[in-house]
């Protein structure tokens, strides 16, 4: 009964039909997610039934509620996984959903152990998207490719190195908006409408879409470490039918623009990440045109995170001019201006 009442039905309809359409036009991880919203709205209606489980054990507006229509979001996660690892084989899925619904039979949970099963349900999608990647959720990339990546992530967690290409998706989820939304960026950057501007590693273009909308005359340009991060920013820029925006792999310390070409230089939450944070800045500074805007803003979480004294300490020694800042402590961007010349002093140190 528990296999014929919901996971063979179901899951023919859900892994059996759908998943395979919605993996023909997003990555395995968005296909999940998508699936799993829809899958968790199929039983919504079931909290209204009287005789369902749902309106009478559970209850509408419950933890219990919640917990229940959350897990599916999460689970389809694992259950795409499955699937894409063995073959998309529907019958994979079916027998996963089956011991599902049969541990929940066998062992029935409390209220708050339903909100720890949620909660490893998260951290257990979170591993396997870290580790197989969110475009297929398989092995379908090079052994050393994904030791690679592992070590990366690794690298990120404790604070060292770059932020890895293959966990970019986490600089789009949606809650960061919360912290600094695209808009408020782009208005902190006093942008014109010809200005020329270079944004500095971009990620997946969370911030530059906005940017390069306001500068419809004028051309942005994406410079980053990683050739994965400007595919991803680029195929955004596509997306949103813009034009007037450049793509150039290099290092940071080593810009290669022209002198006094660009009108505003921004960061976010990349100085950091950055070994020669010195010559970065020189570097920017180069390229830069008199009274051109350096921008510079670190987001709370990141584990590079540089604190503004730090930061106008190290632009002000390689002869940016403070001139405004916005936000909190650990969560600002700062402002910094090119003089027309540098001062004597700063000059006298390449004499």
């Amino acid at each position: 009964f528990i296999l014929l009442y919901g996971p063979l039905p179901e899951e023919l309809g859900w892994r059996g039909y759908a998943l395979d359409g919605l993996q023909a036009r997003y990555d395995a991880l968005s296909s999940s997610l998508i699936l799993g919203v829809v899958w968790s709205l199929w039983h919504f209606p079931l909290f209204f039934m009287k005789g369902q489980w749902q309106h009478d054990v559970l209850k509408f507006g419950t933890l219990n509620f919640w917990t229940f229509i959350f897990s599916p979001i999460f689970l389809s996660i694992l259950f795409t996984w499955i699937y894409n690892n063995t073959n998309r084989s529907t019958l994979s899925a079916i027998l996963f959903h089956f011991m599902c619904n049969l541990s929940g039979n066998f062992i029935p949970l409390t209220e708050q152990g339903r909100l720890y099963s949620l909660i490893l349900i998260i951290i257990l999608s979170m591993v396997v998207t870290l580790i197989f990647g969110p475009e297929t959720l398989t092995y379908n990339r090079r052994e050393c490719q994904m030791i690679s990546a592992e070590k990366g992530i690794l690298r990120r967690f404790f604070g060292k190195g770059i932020y890895p290409s293959q966990i970019s998706f986490w600089l789009d989820f949606p809650l960061r908006r919360l912290i600094l939304s695209p808009q408020k960026l782009a208005d902190r950057l006093h942008l014109k409408e010809n200005f020329n501007v270079l944004e500095i590693g971009p990620g997946p273009g969370y911030f530059s879409v906005e940017v390069a909308r306001r500068i419809p005359h004028g051309h942005l340009e994406l410079f980053d470490l990683q050739k994965e991060m400007l595919k991803k920013a680029r195929c955004k820029i596509e997306s949103a039918g813009l034009r007037n925006v450049g793509f150039i792999q290099g290092d940071a310390v080593d810009l290669p623009f022209d002198e006094n070409e660009f009108d505003v230089v921004f960061l976010v939450a990349v100085l950091g990440e950055v070994s020669n944070k010195e010559g970065c800045l020189d570097s920017i500074y180069r390229v830069l045109k008199p009274s051109g805007l350096l921008s510079i803003t670190e987001q709370p979480g990141d584990p590079d995170f540089l604190p503004l004294p730090v930061v106008r300490s190290l632009a002000e020694k390689q002869g940016f001019k403070f001139i405004e800042s916005y936000g909190k402590k650990k969560n600002y961007t700062a402002n910094f201006r090119k003089p027309d010349q540098r001062s004597k002093k700063k000059r006298n140190r390449y004499e």
